[in-house]
Order: structure tokens, then C-alpha cells, then sequence
């Protein structure tokens, strides 16, 4: 969600203290592939592991031969899934809140996330290659993968 360098070239603190997922749309890239195409897919789980989700996911699927555009694959994290909760990522950054499948290069994936400003808890501090400090910056959404756009990045 962004954060500012406080450290040259070296790290970032967040300016929110807690998030949670709104909605995620996957625009897909060209598929060039044979046979029945394979576009992208996002998986909510529950509480960071596979041990307490419902088994389901959403996607679209194009029978082959079909070339019409399919158009965006929209989803929002269902209930009792830890992306539809608030989430205080300090305490637990190790969680997994979904996985992305079939993802091609030139697959846009578009995020709206509501955050809180810091009040009672802290945020998060990152670490980035390359910064100037009090700059603001938006870090990849998957470690080195995935590069926001349109933003100051650092990785």
C-alpha cells in the first residue's frame, strides 16, 4: 500500500497500519496457446494454509476454437477467508492470503485494498534497492514479480 523511505536505498515504512482486500480483477494477456485456454485464477485461503479454506476458486474458462474476450475476471474474498478481514500485516506477514494461477506475462491485475493511517499500532517497514529518502514508494505486490503500475516502485 505504499510506504516512504526512511533509509537511502536501503528501506521503507508503511504509512497504513492495517488493510483488507476489497476486489481483485485479472484482465488477461493475449493467450496464444492450443487448445482450450488457460486464464488466470485467484484463490482465497483461509487463515494463510490450505488446512482452513473452502475448496474453491474463481475463473473463467474459454472452450477452444473460442476467441471472443473474455473480458475481466472480477472477484471479491468470500466470507471467513483472511483476505476479507482486517489484517495487521506486522503481526503476521508470513500469511498467504491467496494464490494467483495461470498468470501470463501482460496480465493485468488490478487491487483495491482500504487501509487505516497509523494510529495504535505500527507499520511495516520494508526492505528496497534503491530509494531516496522521504520519497514515497509502492512495492511489488509479489516478492520481485508482480511491478505496480502507473507508481514509484522499488523492489
Amino acid at each position: 500500500m505504499g510506504g516512504i523511505c526512511d533509509v537511502k536505498d536501503t528501506s521503507i515504512q508503511s504509512i497504513h497500519s492495517t488493510f483488507r482486500l476489497r476486489k481483485v480483477t485479472l484482465w488477461p494477456s493475449v493467450n496464444t496457446g492450443t487448445g482450450a485456454n488457460s486464464l488466470p485464477e485467484v484463490e482465497y485461503l483461509g487463515g494463510g494454509t490450505t488446512e482452513v479454506a473452502r475448496d474453491q476458486s474463481f475463473n473463467k474458462t474459454i472452450p477452444a476454437g473460442v476467441t471472443a474476450d473474455p473480458g475481466a475476471i472480477v472477484s471479491t474474498p468470500p466470507a471467513g477467508t483472511l483476505a476479507g478481514d482486517w489484517i495487521y500485516p506486522a503481526a503476521s506477514a508470513s500469511q498467504v492470503l491467496m494464490h494467483f494461477h495461470n498468470l501470463t506475462q501482460g496480465t493485468v491485475i488490478d487491487v483495491l485494498i482500504e487501509g487505516t493511517l497509523r494510529n495504535n499500532l505500527s507499520g511495516v517497514q520494508g526492505s528496497i534497492s534503491t530509494g531516496t529518502v522521504g520519497a514515497m514508494y509502492w512495492t511489488y505486490l509479489e516478492v520481485g514479480h508482480i511491478q505496480p503500475v502507473g507508481r514509484p516502485s522499488a523492489n
